[in-house]
């Protein structure tokens, strides 16, 4: 009779009950001459309960005679049943019960022995015990001899994954056989990259991986090669390995550090611990950026970022992260952006950014990475459709109170340029919600850089009506104008600013208008900067001034202000050091003919006079 599967509700038996039925299998004795073979069973059986109840597996090898029994099968030499009782141990060290079981086997020696094994299944599932133990007990040390064995033992199976065991499928006919050997290499694989991950987070371990040795040359293409989808049982052990190869461990730390906000650098931490015998002198990593670099660059080379993205399909919450932080990391070696975008990373990171069964985590990596490619990537190289669906998630990303200065950063750069490739991103980028106010928002943050960004970024959004109606507020004005007057403090956001400005003044809207020349030092300001001493400075002040010209009361306001002298004195200096001014001649030439030759307003009108704490005074002329 056939097996027919239920849904797991209706397969959950309570743990007691579970007991009392396995009781008369466990208390069964072997009959003559079956030794082996019910040892073989009892093995599986335990390997079974494992997989099904990690605390019904527990209570059958906490039998009395249970682990003995795993000892005299592995010490028999027979494969099946030295693989069927390793299967067993590997799937009890990832139990803490579990392991507390199998103290027998290691004080004998019995779990080394059998990495030396000839049974590649039960080698590998012997070191991805080891390699559990280890991790649990911390035991594992960059320079430990049984971090050397796992990794030579990892090494060696990953190498021999394609190889099985012929004598296992020799009785059987070529299908089977050609399913068994299948069987046999993914298995293989699956236990490689256990221990490997176990083991990652050692510096060394990862210069080898990427580097290759003598024990594999080729570990690296043979992890990228493994990574079929996010299905796989080994696709989080794999998209973990990533991860780690693409960052030191220091920053691993800081990260950290920083999601439990504890105000202490990984320096600070790592003088802790020696000071409190945590960490031994001998245990300091030597993980660079520049050796993270040349890991990456190996990946690149190896096809791991197409790896990545397979990774990325059908992946689990946990899984998911991993990628999303891997694919992050590499996007920091800016020379690998353009083959990410060609292989499908900026994609997979546009998915994993908008999608609702994506962890917090991993929504604010995969906008990250996304940023992060879009600050040195041509915008116009995307389609359409790539560069509408990258803006959500980054408008996303700079709303989160949680993400860090670097992260706002980074994505206001993206943003920044794909804000000047056309008007359907600017009307993305608008039509979130609260997309202006969130820009304006950071135009105040403490950071400078953060500032600067999210002021580049809105200059570059004019002339979209939303920043236009923006702009039309006095007090919204005075922020710009400030950033435009304190070049000395930070020239670039000054730039920025005074580049708005003068788009600003060049726009056909009364209100604006109105708001520039009458409610605000914008005027003052231009004049202020033809006497900076910057070129880029000057040429925006220049072209502002040329665009007020063609409004009588703000010609008045310039010749008030002293534009005249200043653009005069200015086309002097460019005379006597054209190679400074050569660039900016032409506009300062031509706002000072067209302020010359404007009309000035008529004196009985009302003019509104700016302050210089930029409050109005409205009075005849006179």
């Amino acid at each position: 009779m056939g097996c027919r599967c239920l849904p797991k509700s209706h397969l959950t038996i309570p743990l007691h009950l579970s007991q009392t039925l396995l009781e008369p299998i466990l208390s069964a004795s072997p009959g003559t001459g079956g030794d082996l073979s019910f040892m073989r069973r009892k093995a599986a059986l335990a390997s079974a309960m494992f997989l099904a109840h990690q605390e019904v597996g527990v209570f059958v090898l906490g039998r009395s005679t249970a682990v003995q029994e795993l000892v005299m099968l592995i010490s028999s030499g027979d494969d099946i049943g030295t693989a069927a009782a390793a299967e067993t141990l590997c799937l009890a060290a990832s139990n803490e019960q579990g392991r507390a079981l199998l103290a027998p086997v290691i004080e004998s020696g019995t779990l080394d022995a059998l990495l030396d094994s000839p049974n590649a299944r039960a080698r590998s599932a012997a070191a991805s015990a080891i390699a559990k133990l280890g991790v649990a007990s911390k035991a594992l040390d960059t320079n430990s001899s049984d971090t050397d064995r796992l990794l030579n033992t990892a090494m060696l199976l990953l190498k021999g994954a394609e190889d099985v065991e012929q004598q296992e499928g020799k009785k059987l006919d070529a299908a089977a056989a050609a399913e068994d050997q299948a069987n046999s290499a993914r298995v293989t694989t699956e236990r490689a990259v256990e221990v490997i991950a176990a083991l990652i987070t050692k510096s060394a371990v990862k210069d080898e991986i990427a580097h290759g040795s003598g024990r594999c040359t080729q570990a690296l293409p043979r992890l990228c090669a493994a990574c079929k989808d996010g299905r796989s049982a080994v696709a989080y052990g794999l998209a973990h390995i990533f991860a780690s190869l693409t960052v030191t461990n220091k920053d691993v730390q800081r990260r950290q550090l920083a999601e439990k906000e504890m105000d202490i650098t990984p320096e600070q931490l790592e003088e802790l611990q020696r000071i409190t015998k945590q960490k031994n002198d001998d245990d300091e990593e030597e993980d660079t950026p520049q050796r993270v670099a040349f890991r990456t660059q190996k990946i690149v080379q190896n096809d791991g970022i197409r790896a990545l993205v397979r990774l990325a399909d059908g992946a689990s919450e946990s899984t998911q992260l991993q990628v999303a932080m891997a694919l992050r990391q590499i996007a920091v070696e800016v020379p690998v952006r353009g083959s990410m975008v060609q292989h499908g990373a900026f994609r997979v990171c546009s998915d994993l950014a908008s999608s609702p069964k994506a962890s917090v985590k991993c929504v604010r990596e995969a906008a990250w990475c996304l940023g992060k490619i879009l600050v040195t990537t041509n915008p116009n190289v995307l389609t359409e459709a790539q560069r509408l669906d990258a803006i959500p998630p980054l408008m996303r990303l700079l709303k989160d109170h949680h993400a860090d200065e670097l992260m706002h950063f980074e994505a206001l750069l993206g943003l920044t340029n794909l804000a000047s490739v056309d008007d359907a991103t600017k009307n993305r980028i608008t039509s979130e919600k609260g997309g202006v106010r969130a820009l304006e928002y950071l135009q105040f943050s403490d950071h400078e850089l953060v500032r600067r960004a999210a002021t580049e970024c809105m200059t570059n959004l004019l002339p979209h009506p939303k920043v236009v109606e923006h702009l039309r507020d006095p007090e919204k004005i005075k922020l710009w104008v400030g950033f435009s007057e304190d070049y000395e403090a930070d020239f670039p956001t000054a730039r920025a600013a005074a580049g708005a400005l003068a788009m600003a003044v060049g726009l056909d809207d009364e209100e604006l208008t109105e708001t520039l020349v009458n409610k605000s030092a914008c005027i003052r300001a231009f004049v202020g900067l033809l006497s900076c001493g910057h070129p880029e400075l000057v040429h925006r002040a220049g072209v502002g001034i040329t665009y007020l010209a063609d409004i009588p009361h703000a010609v008045t306001k310039l010749k008030k202000e002293g534009a005249v002298p200043a653009l005069k004195k200015l086309v002097k200096a460019a005379k006597k050091d054209p190679t400074k001014w050569a660039a900016v001649q032409g506009v300062v030439a031509g706002a000072l003919e067209a302020v010359e030759a404007a009309k000035e307003a008529d004196p009985s009108e009302v003019i509104v006079e700016v302050d210089d704490a930029g409050d109005f005074d409205i009075s005849e002329g006179k």
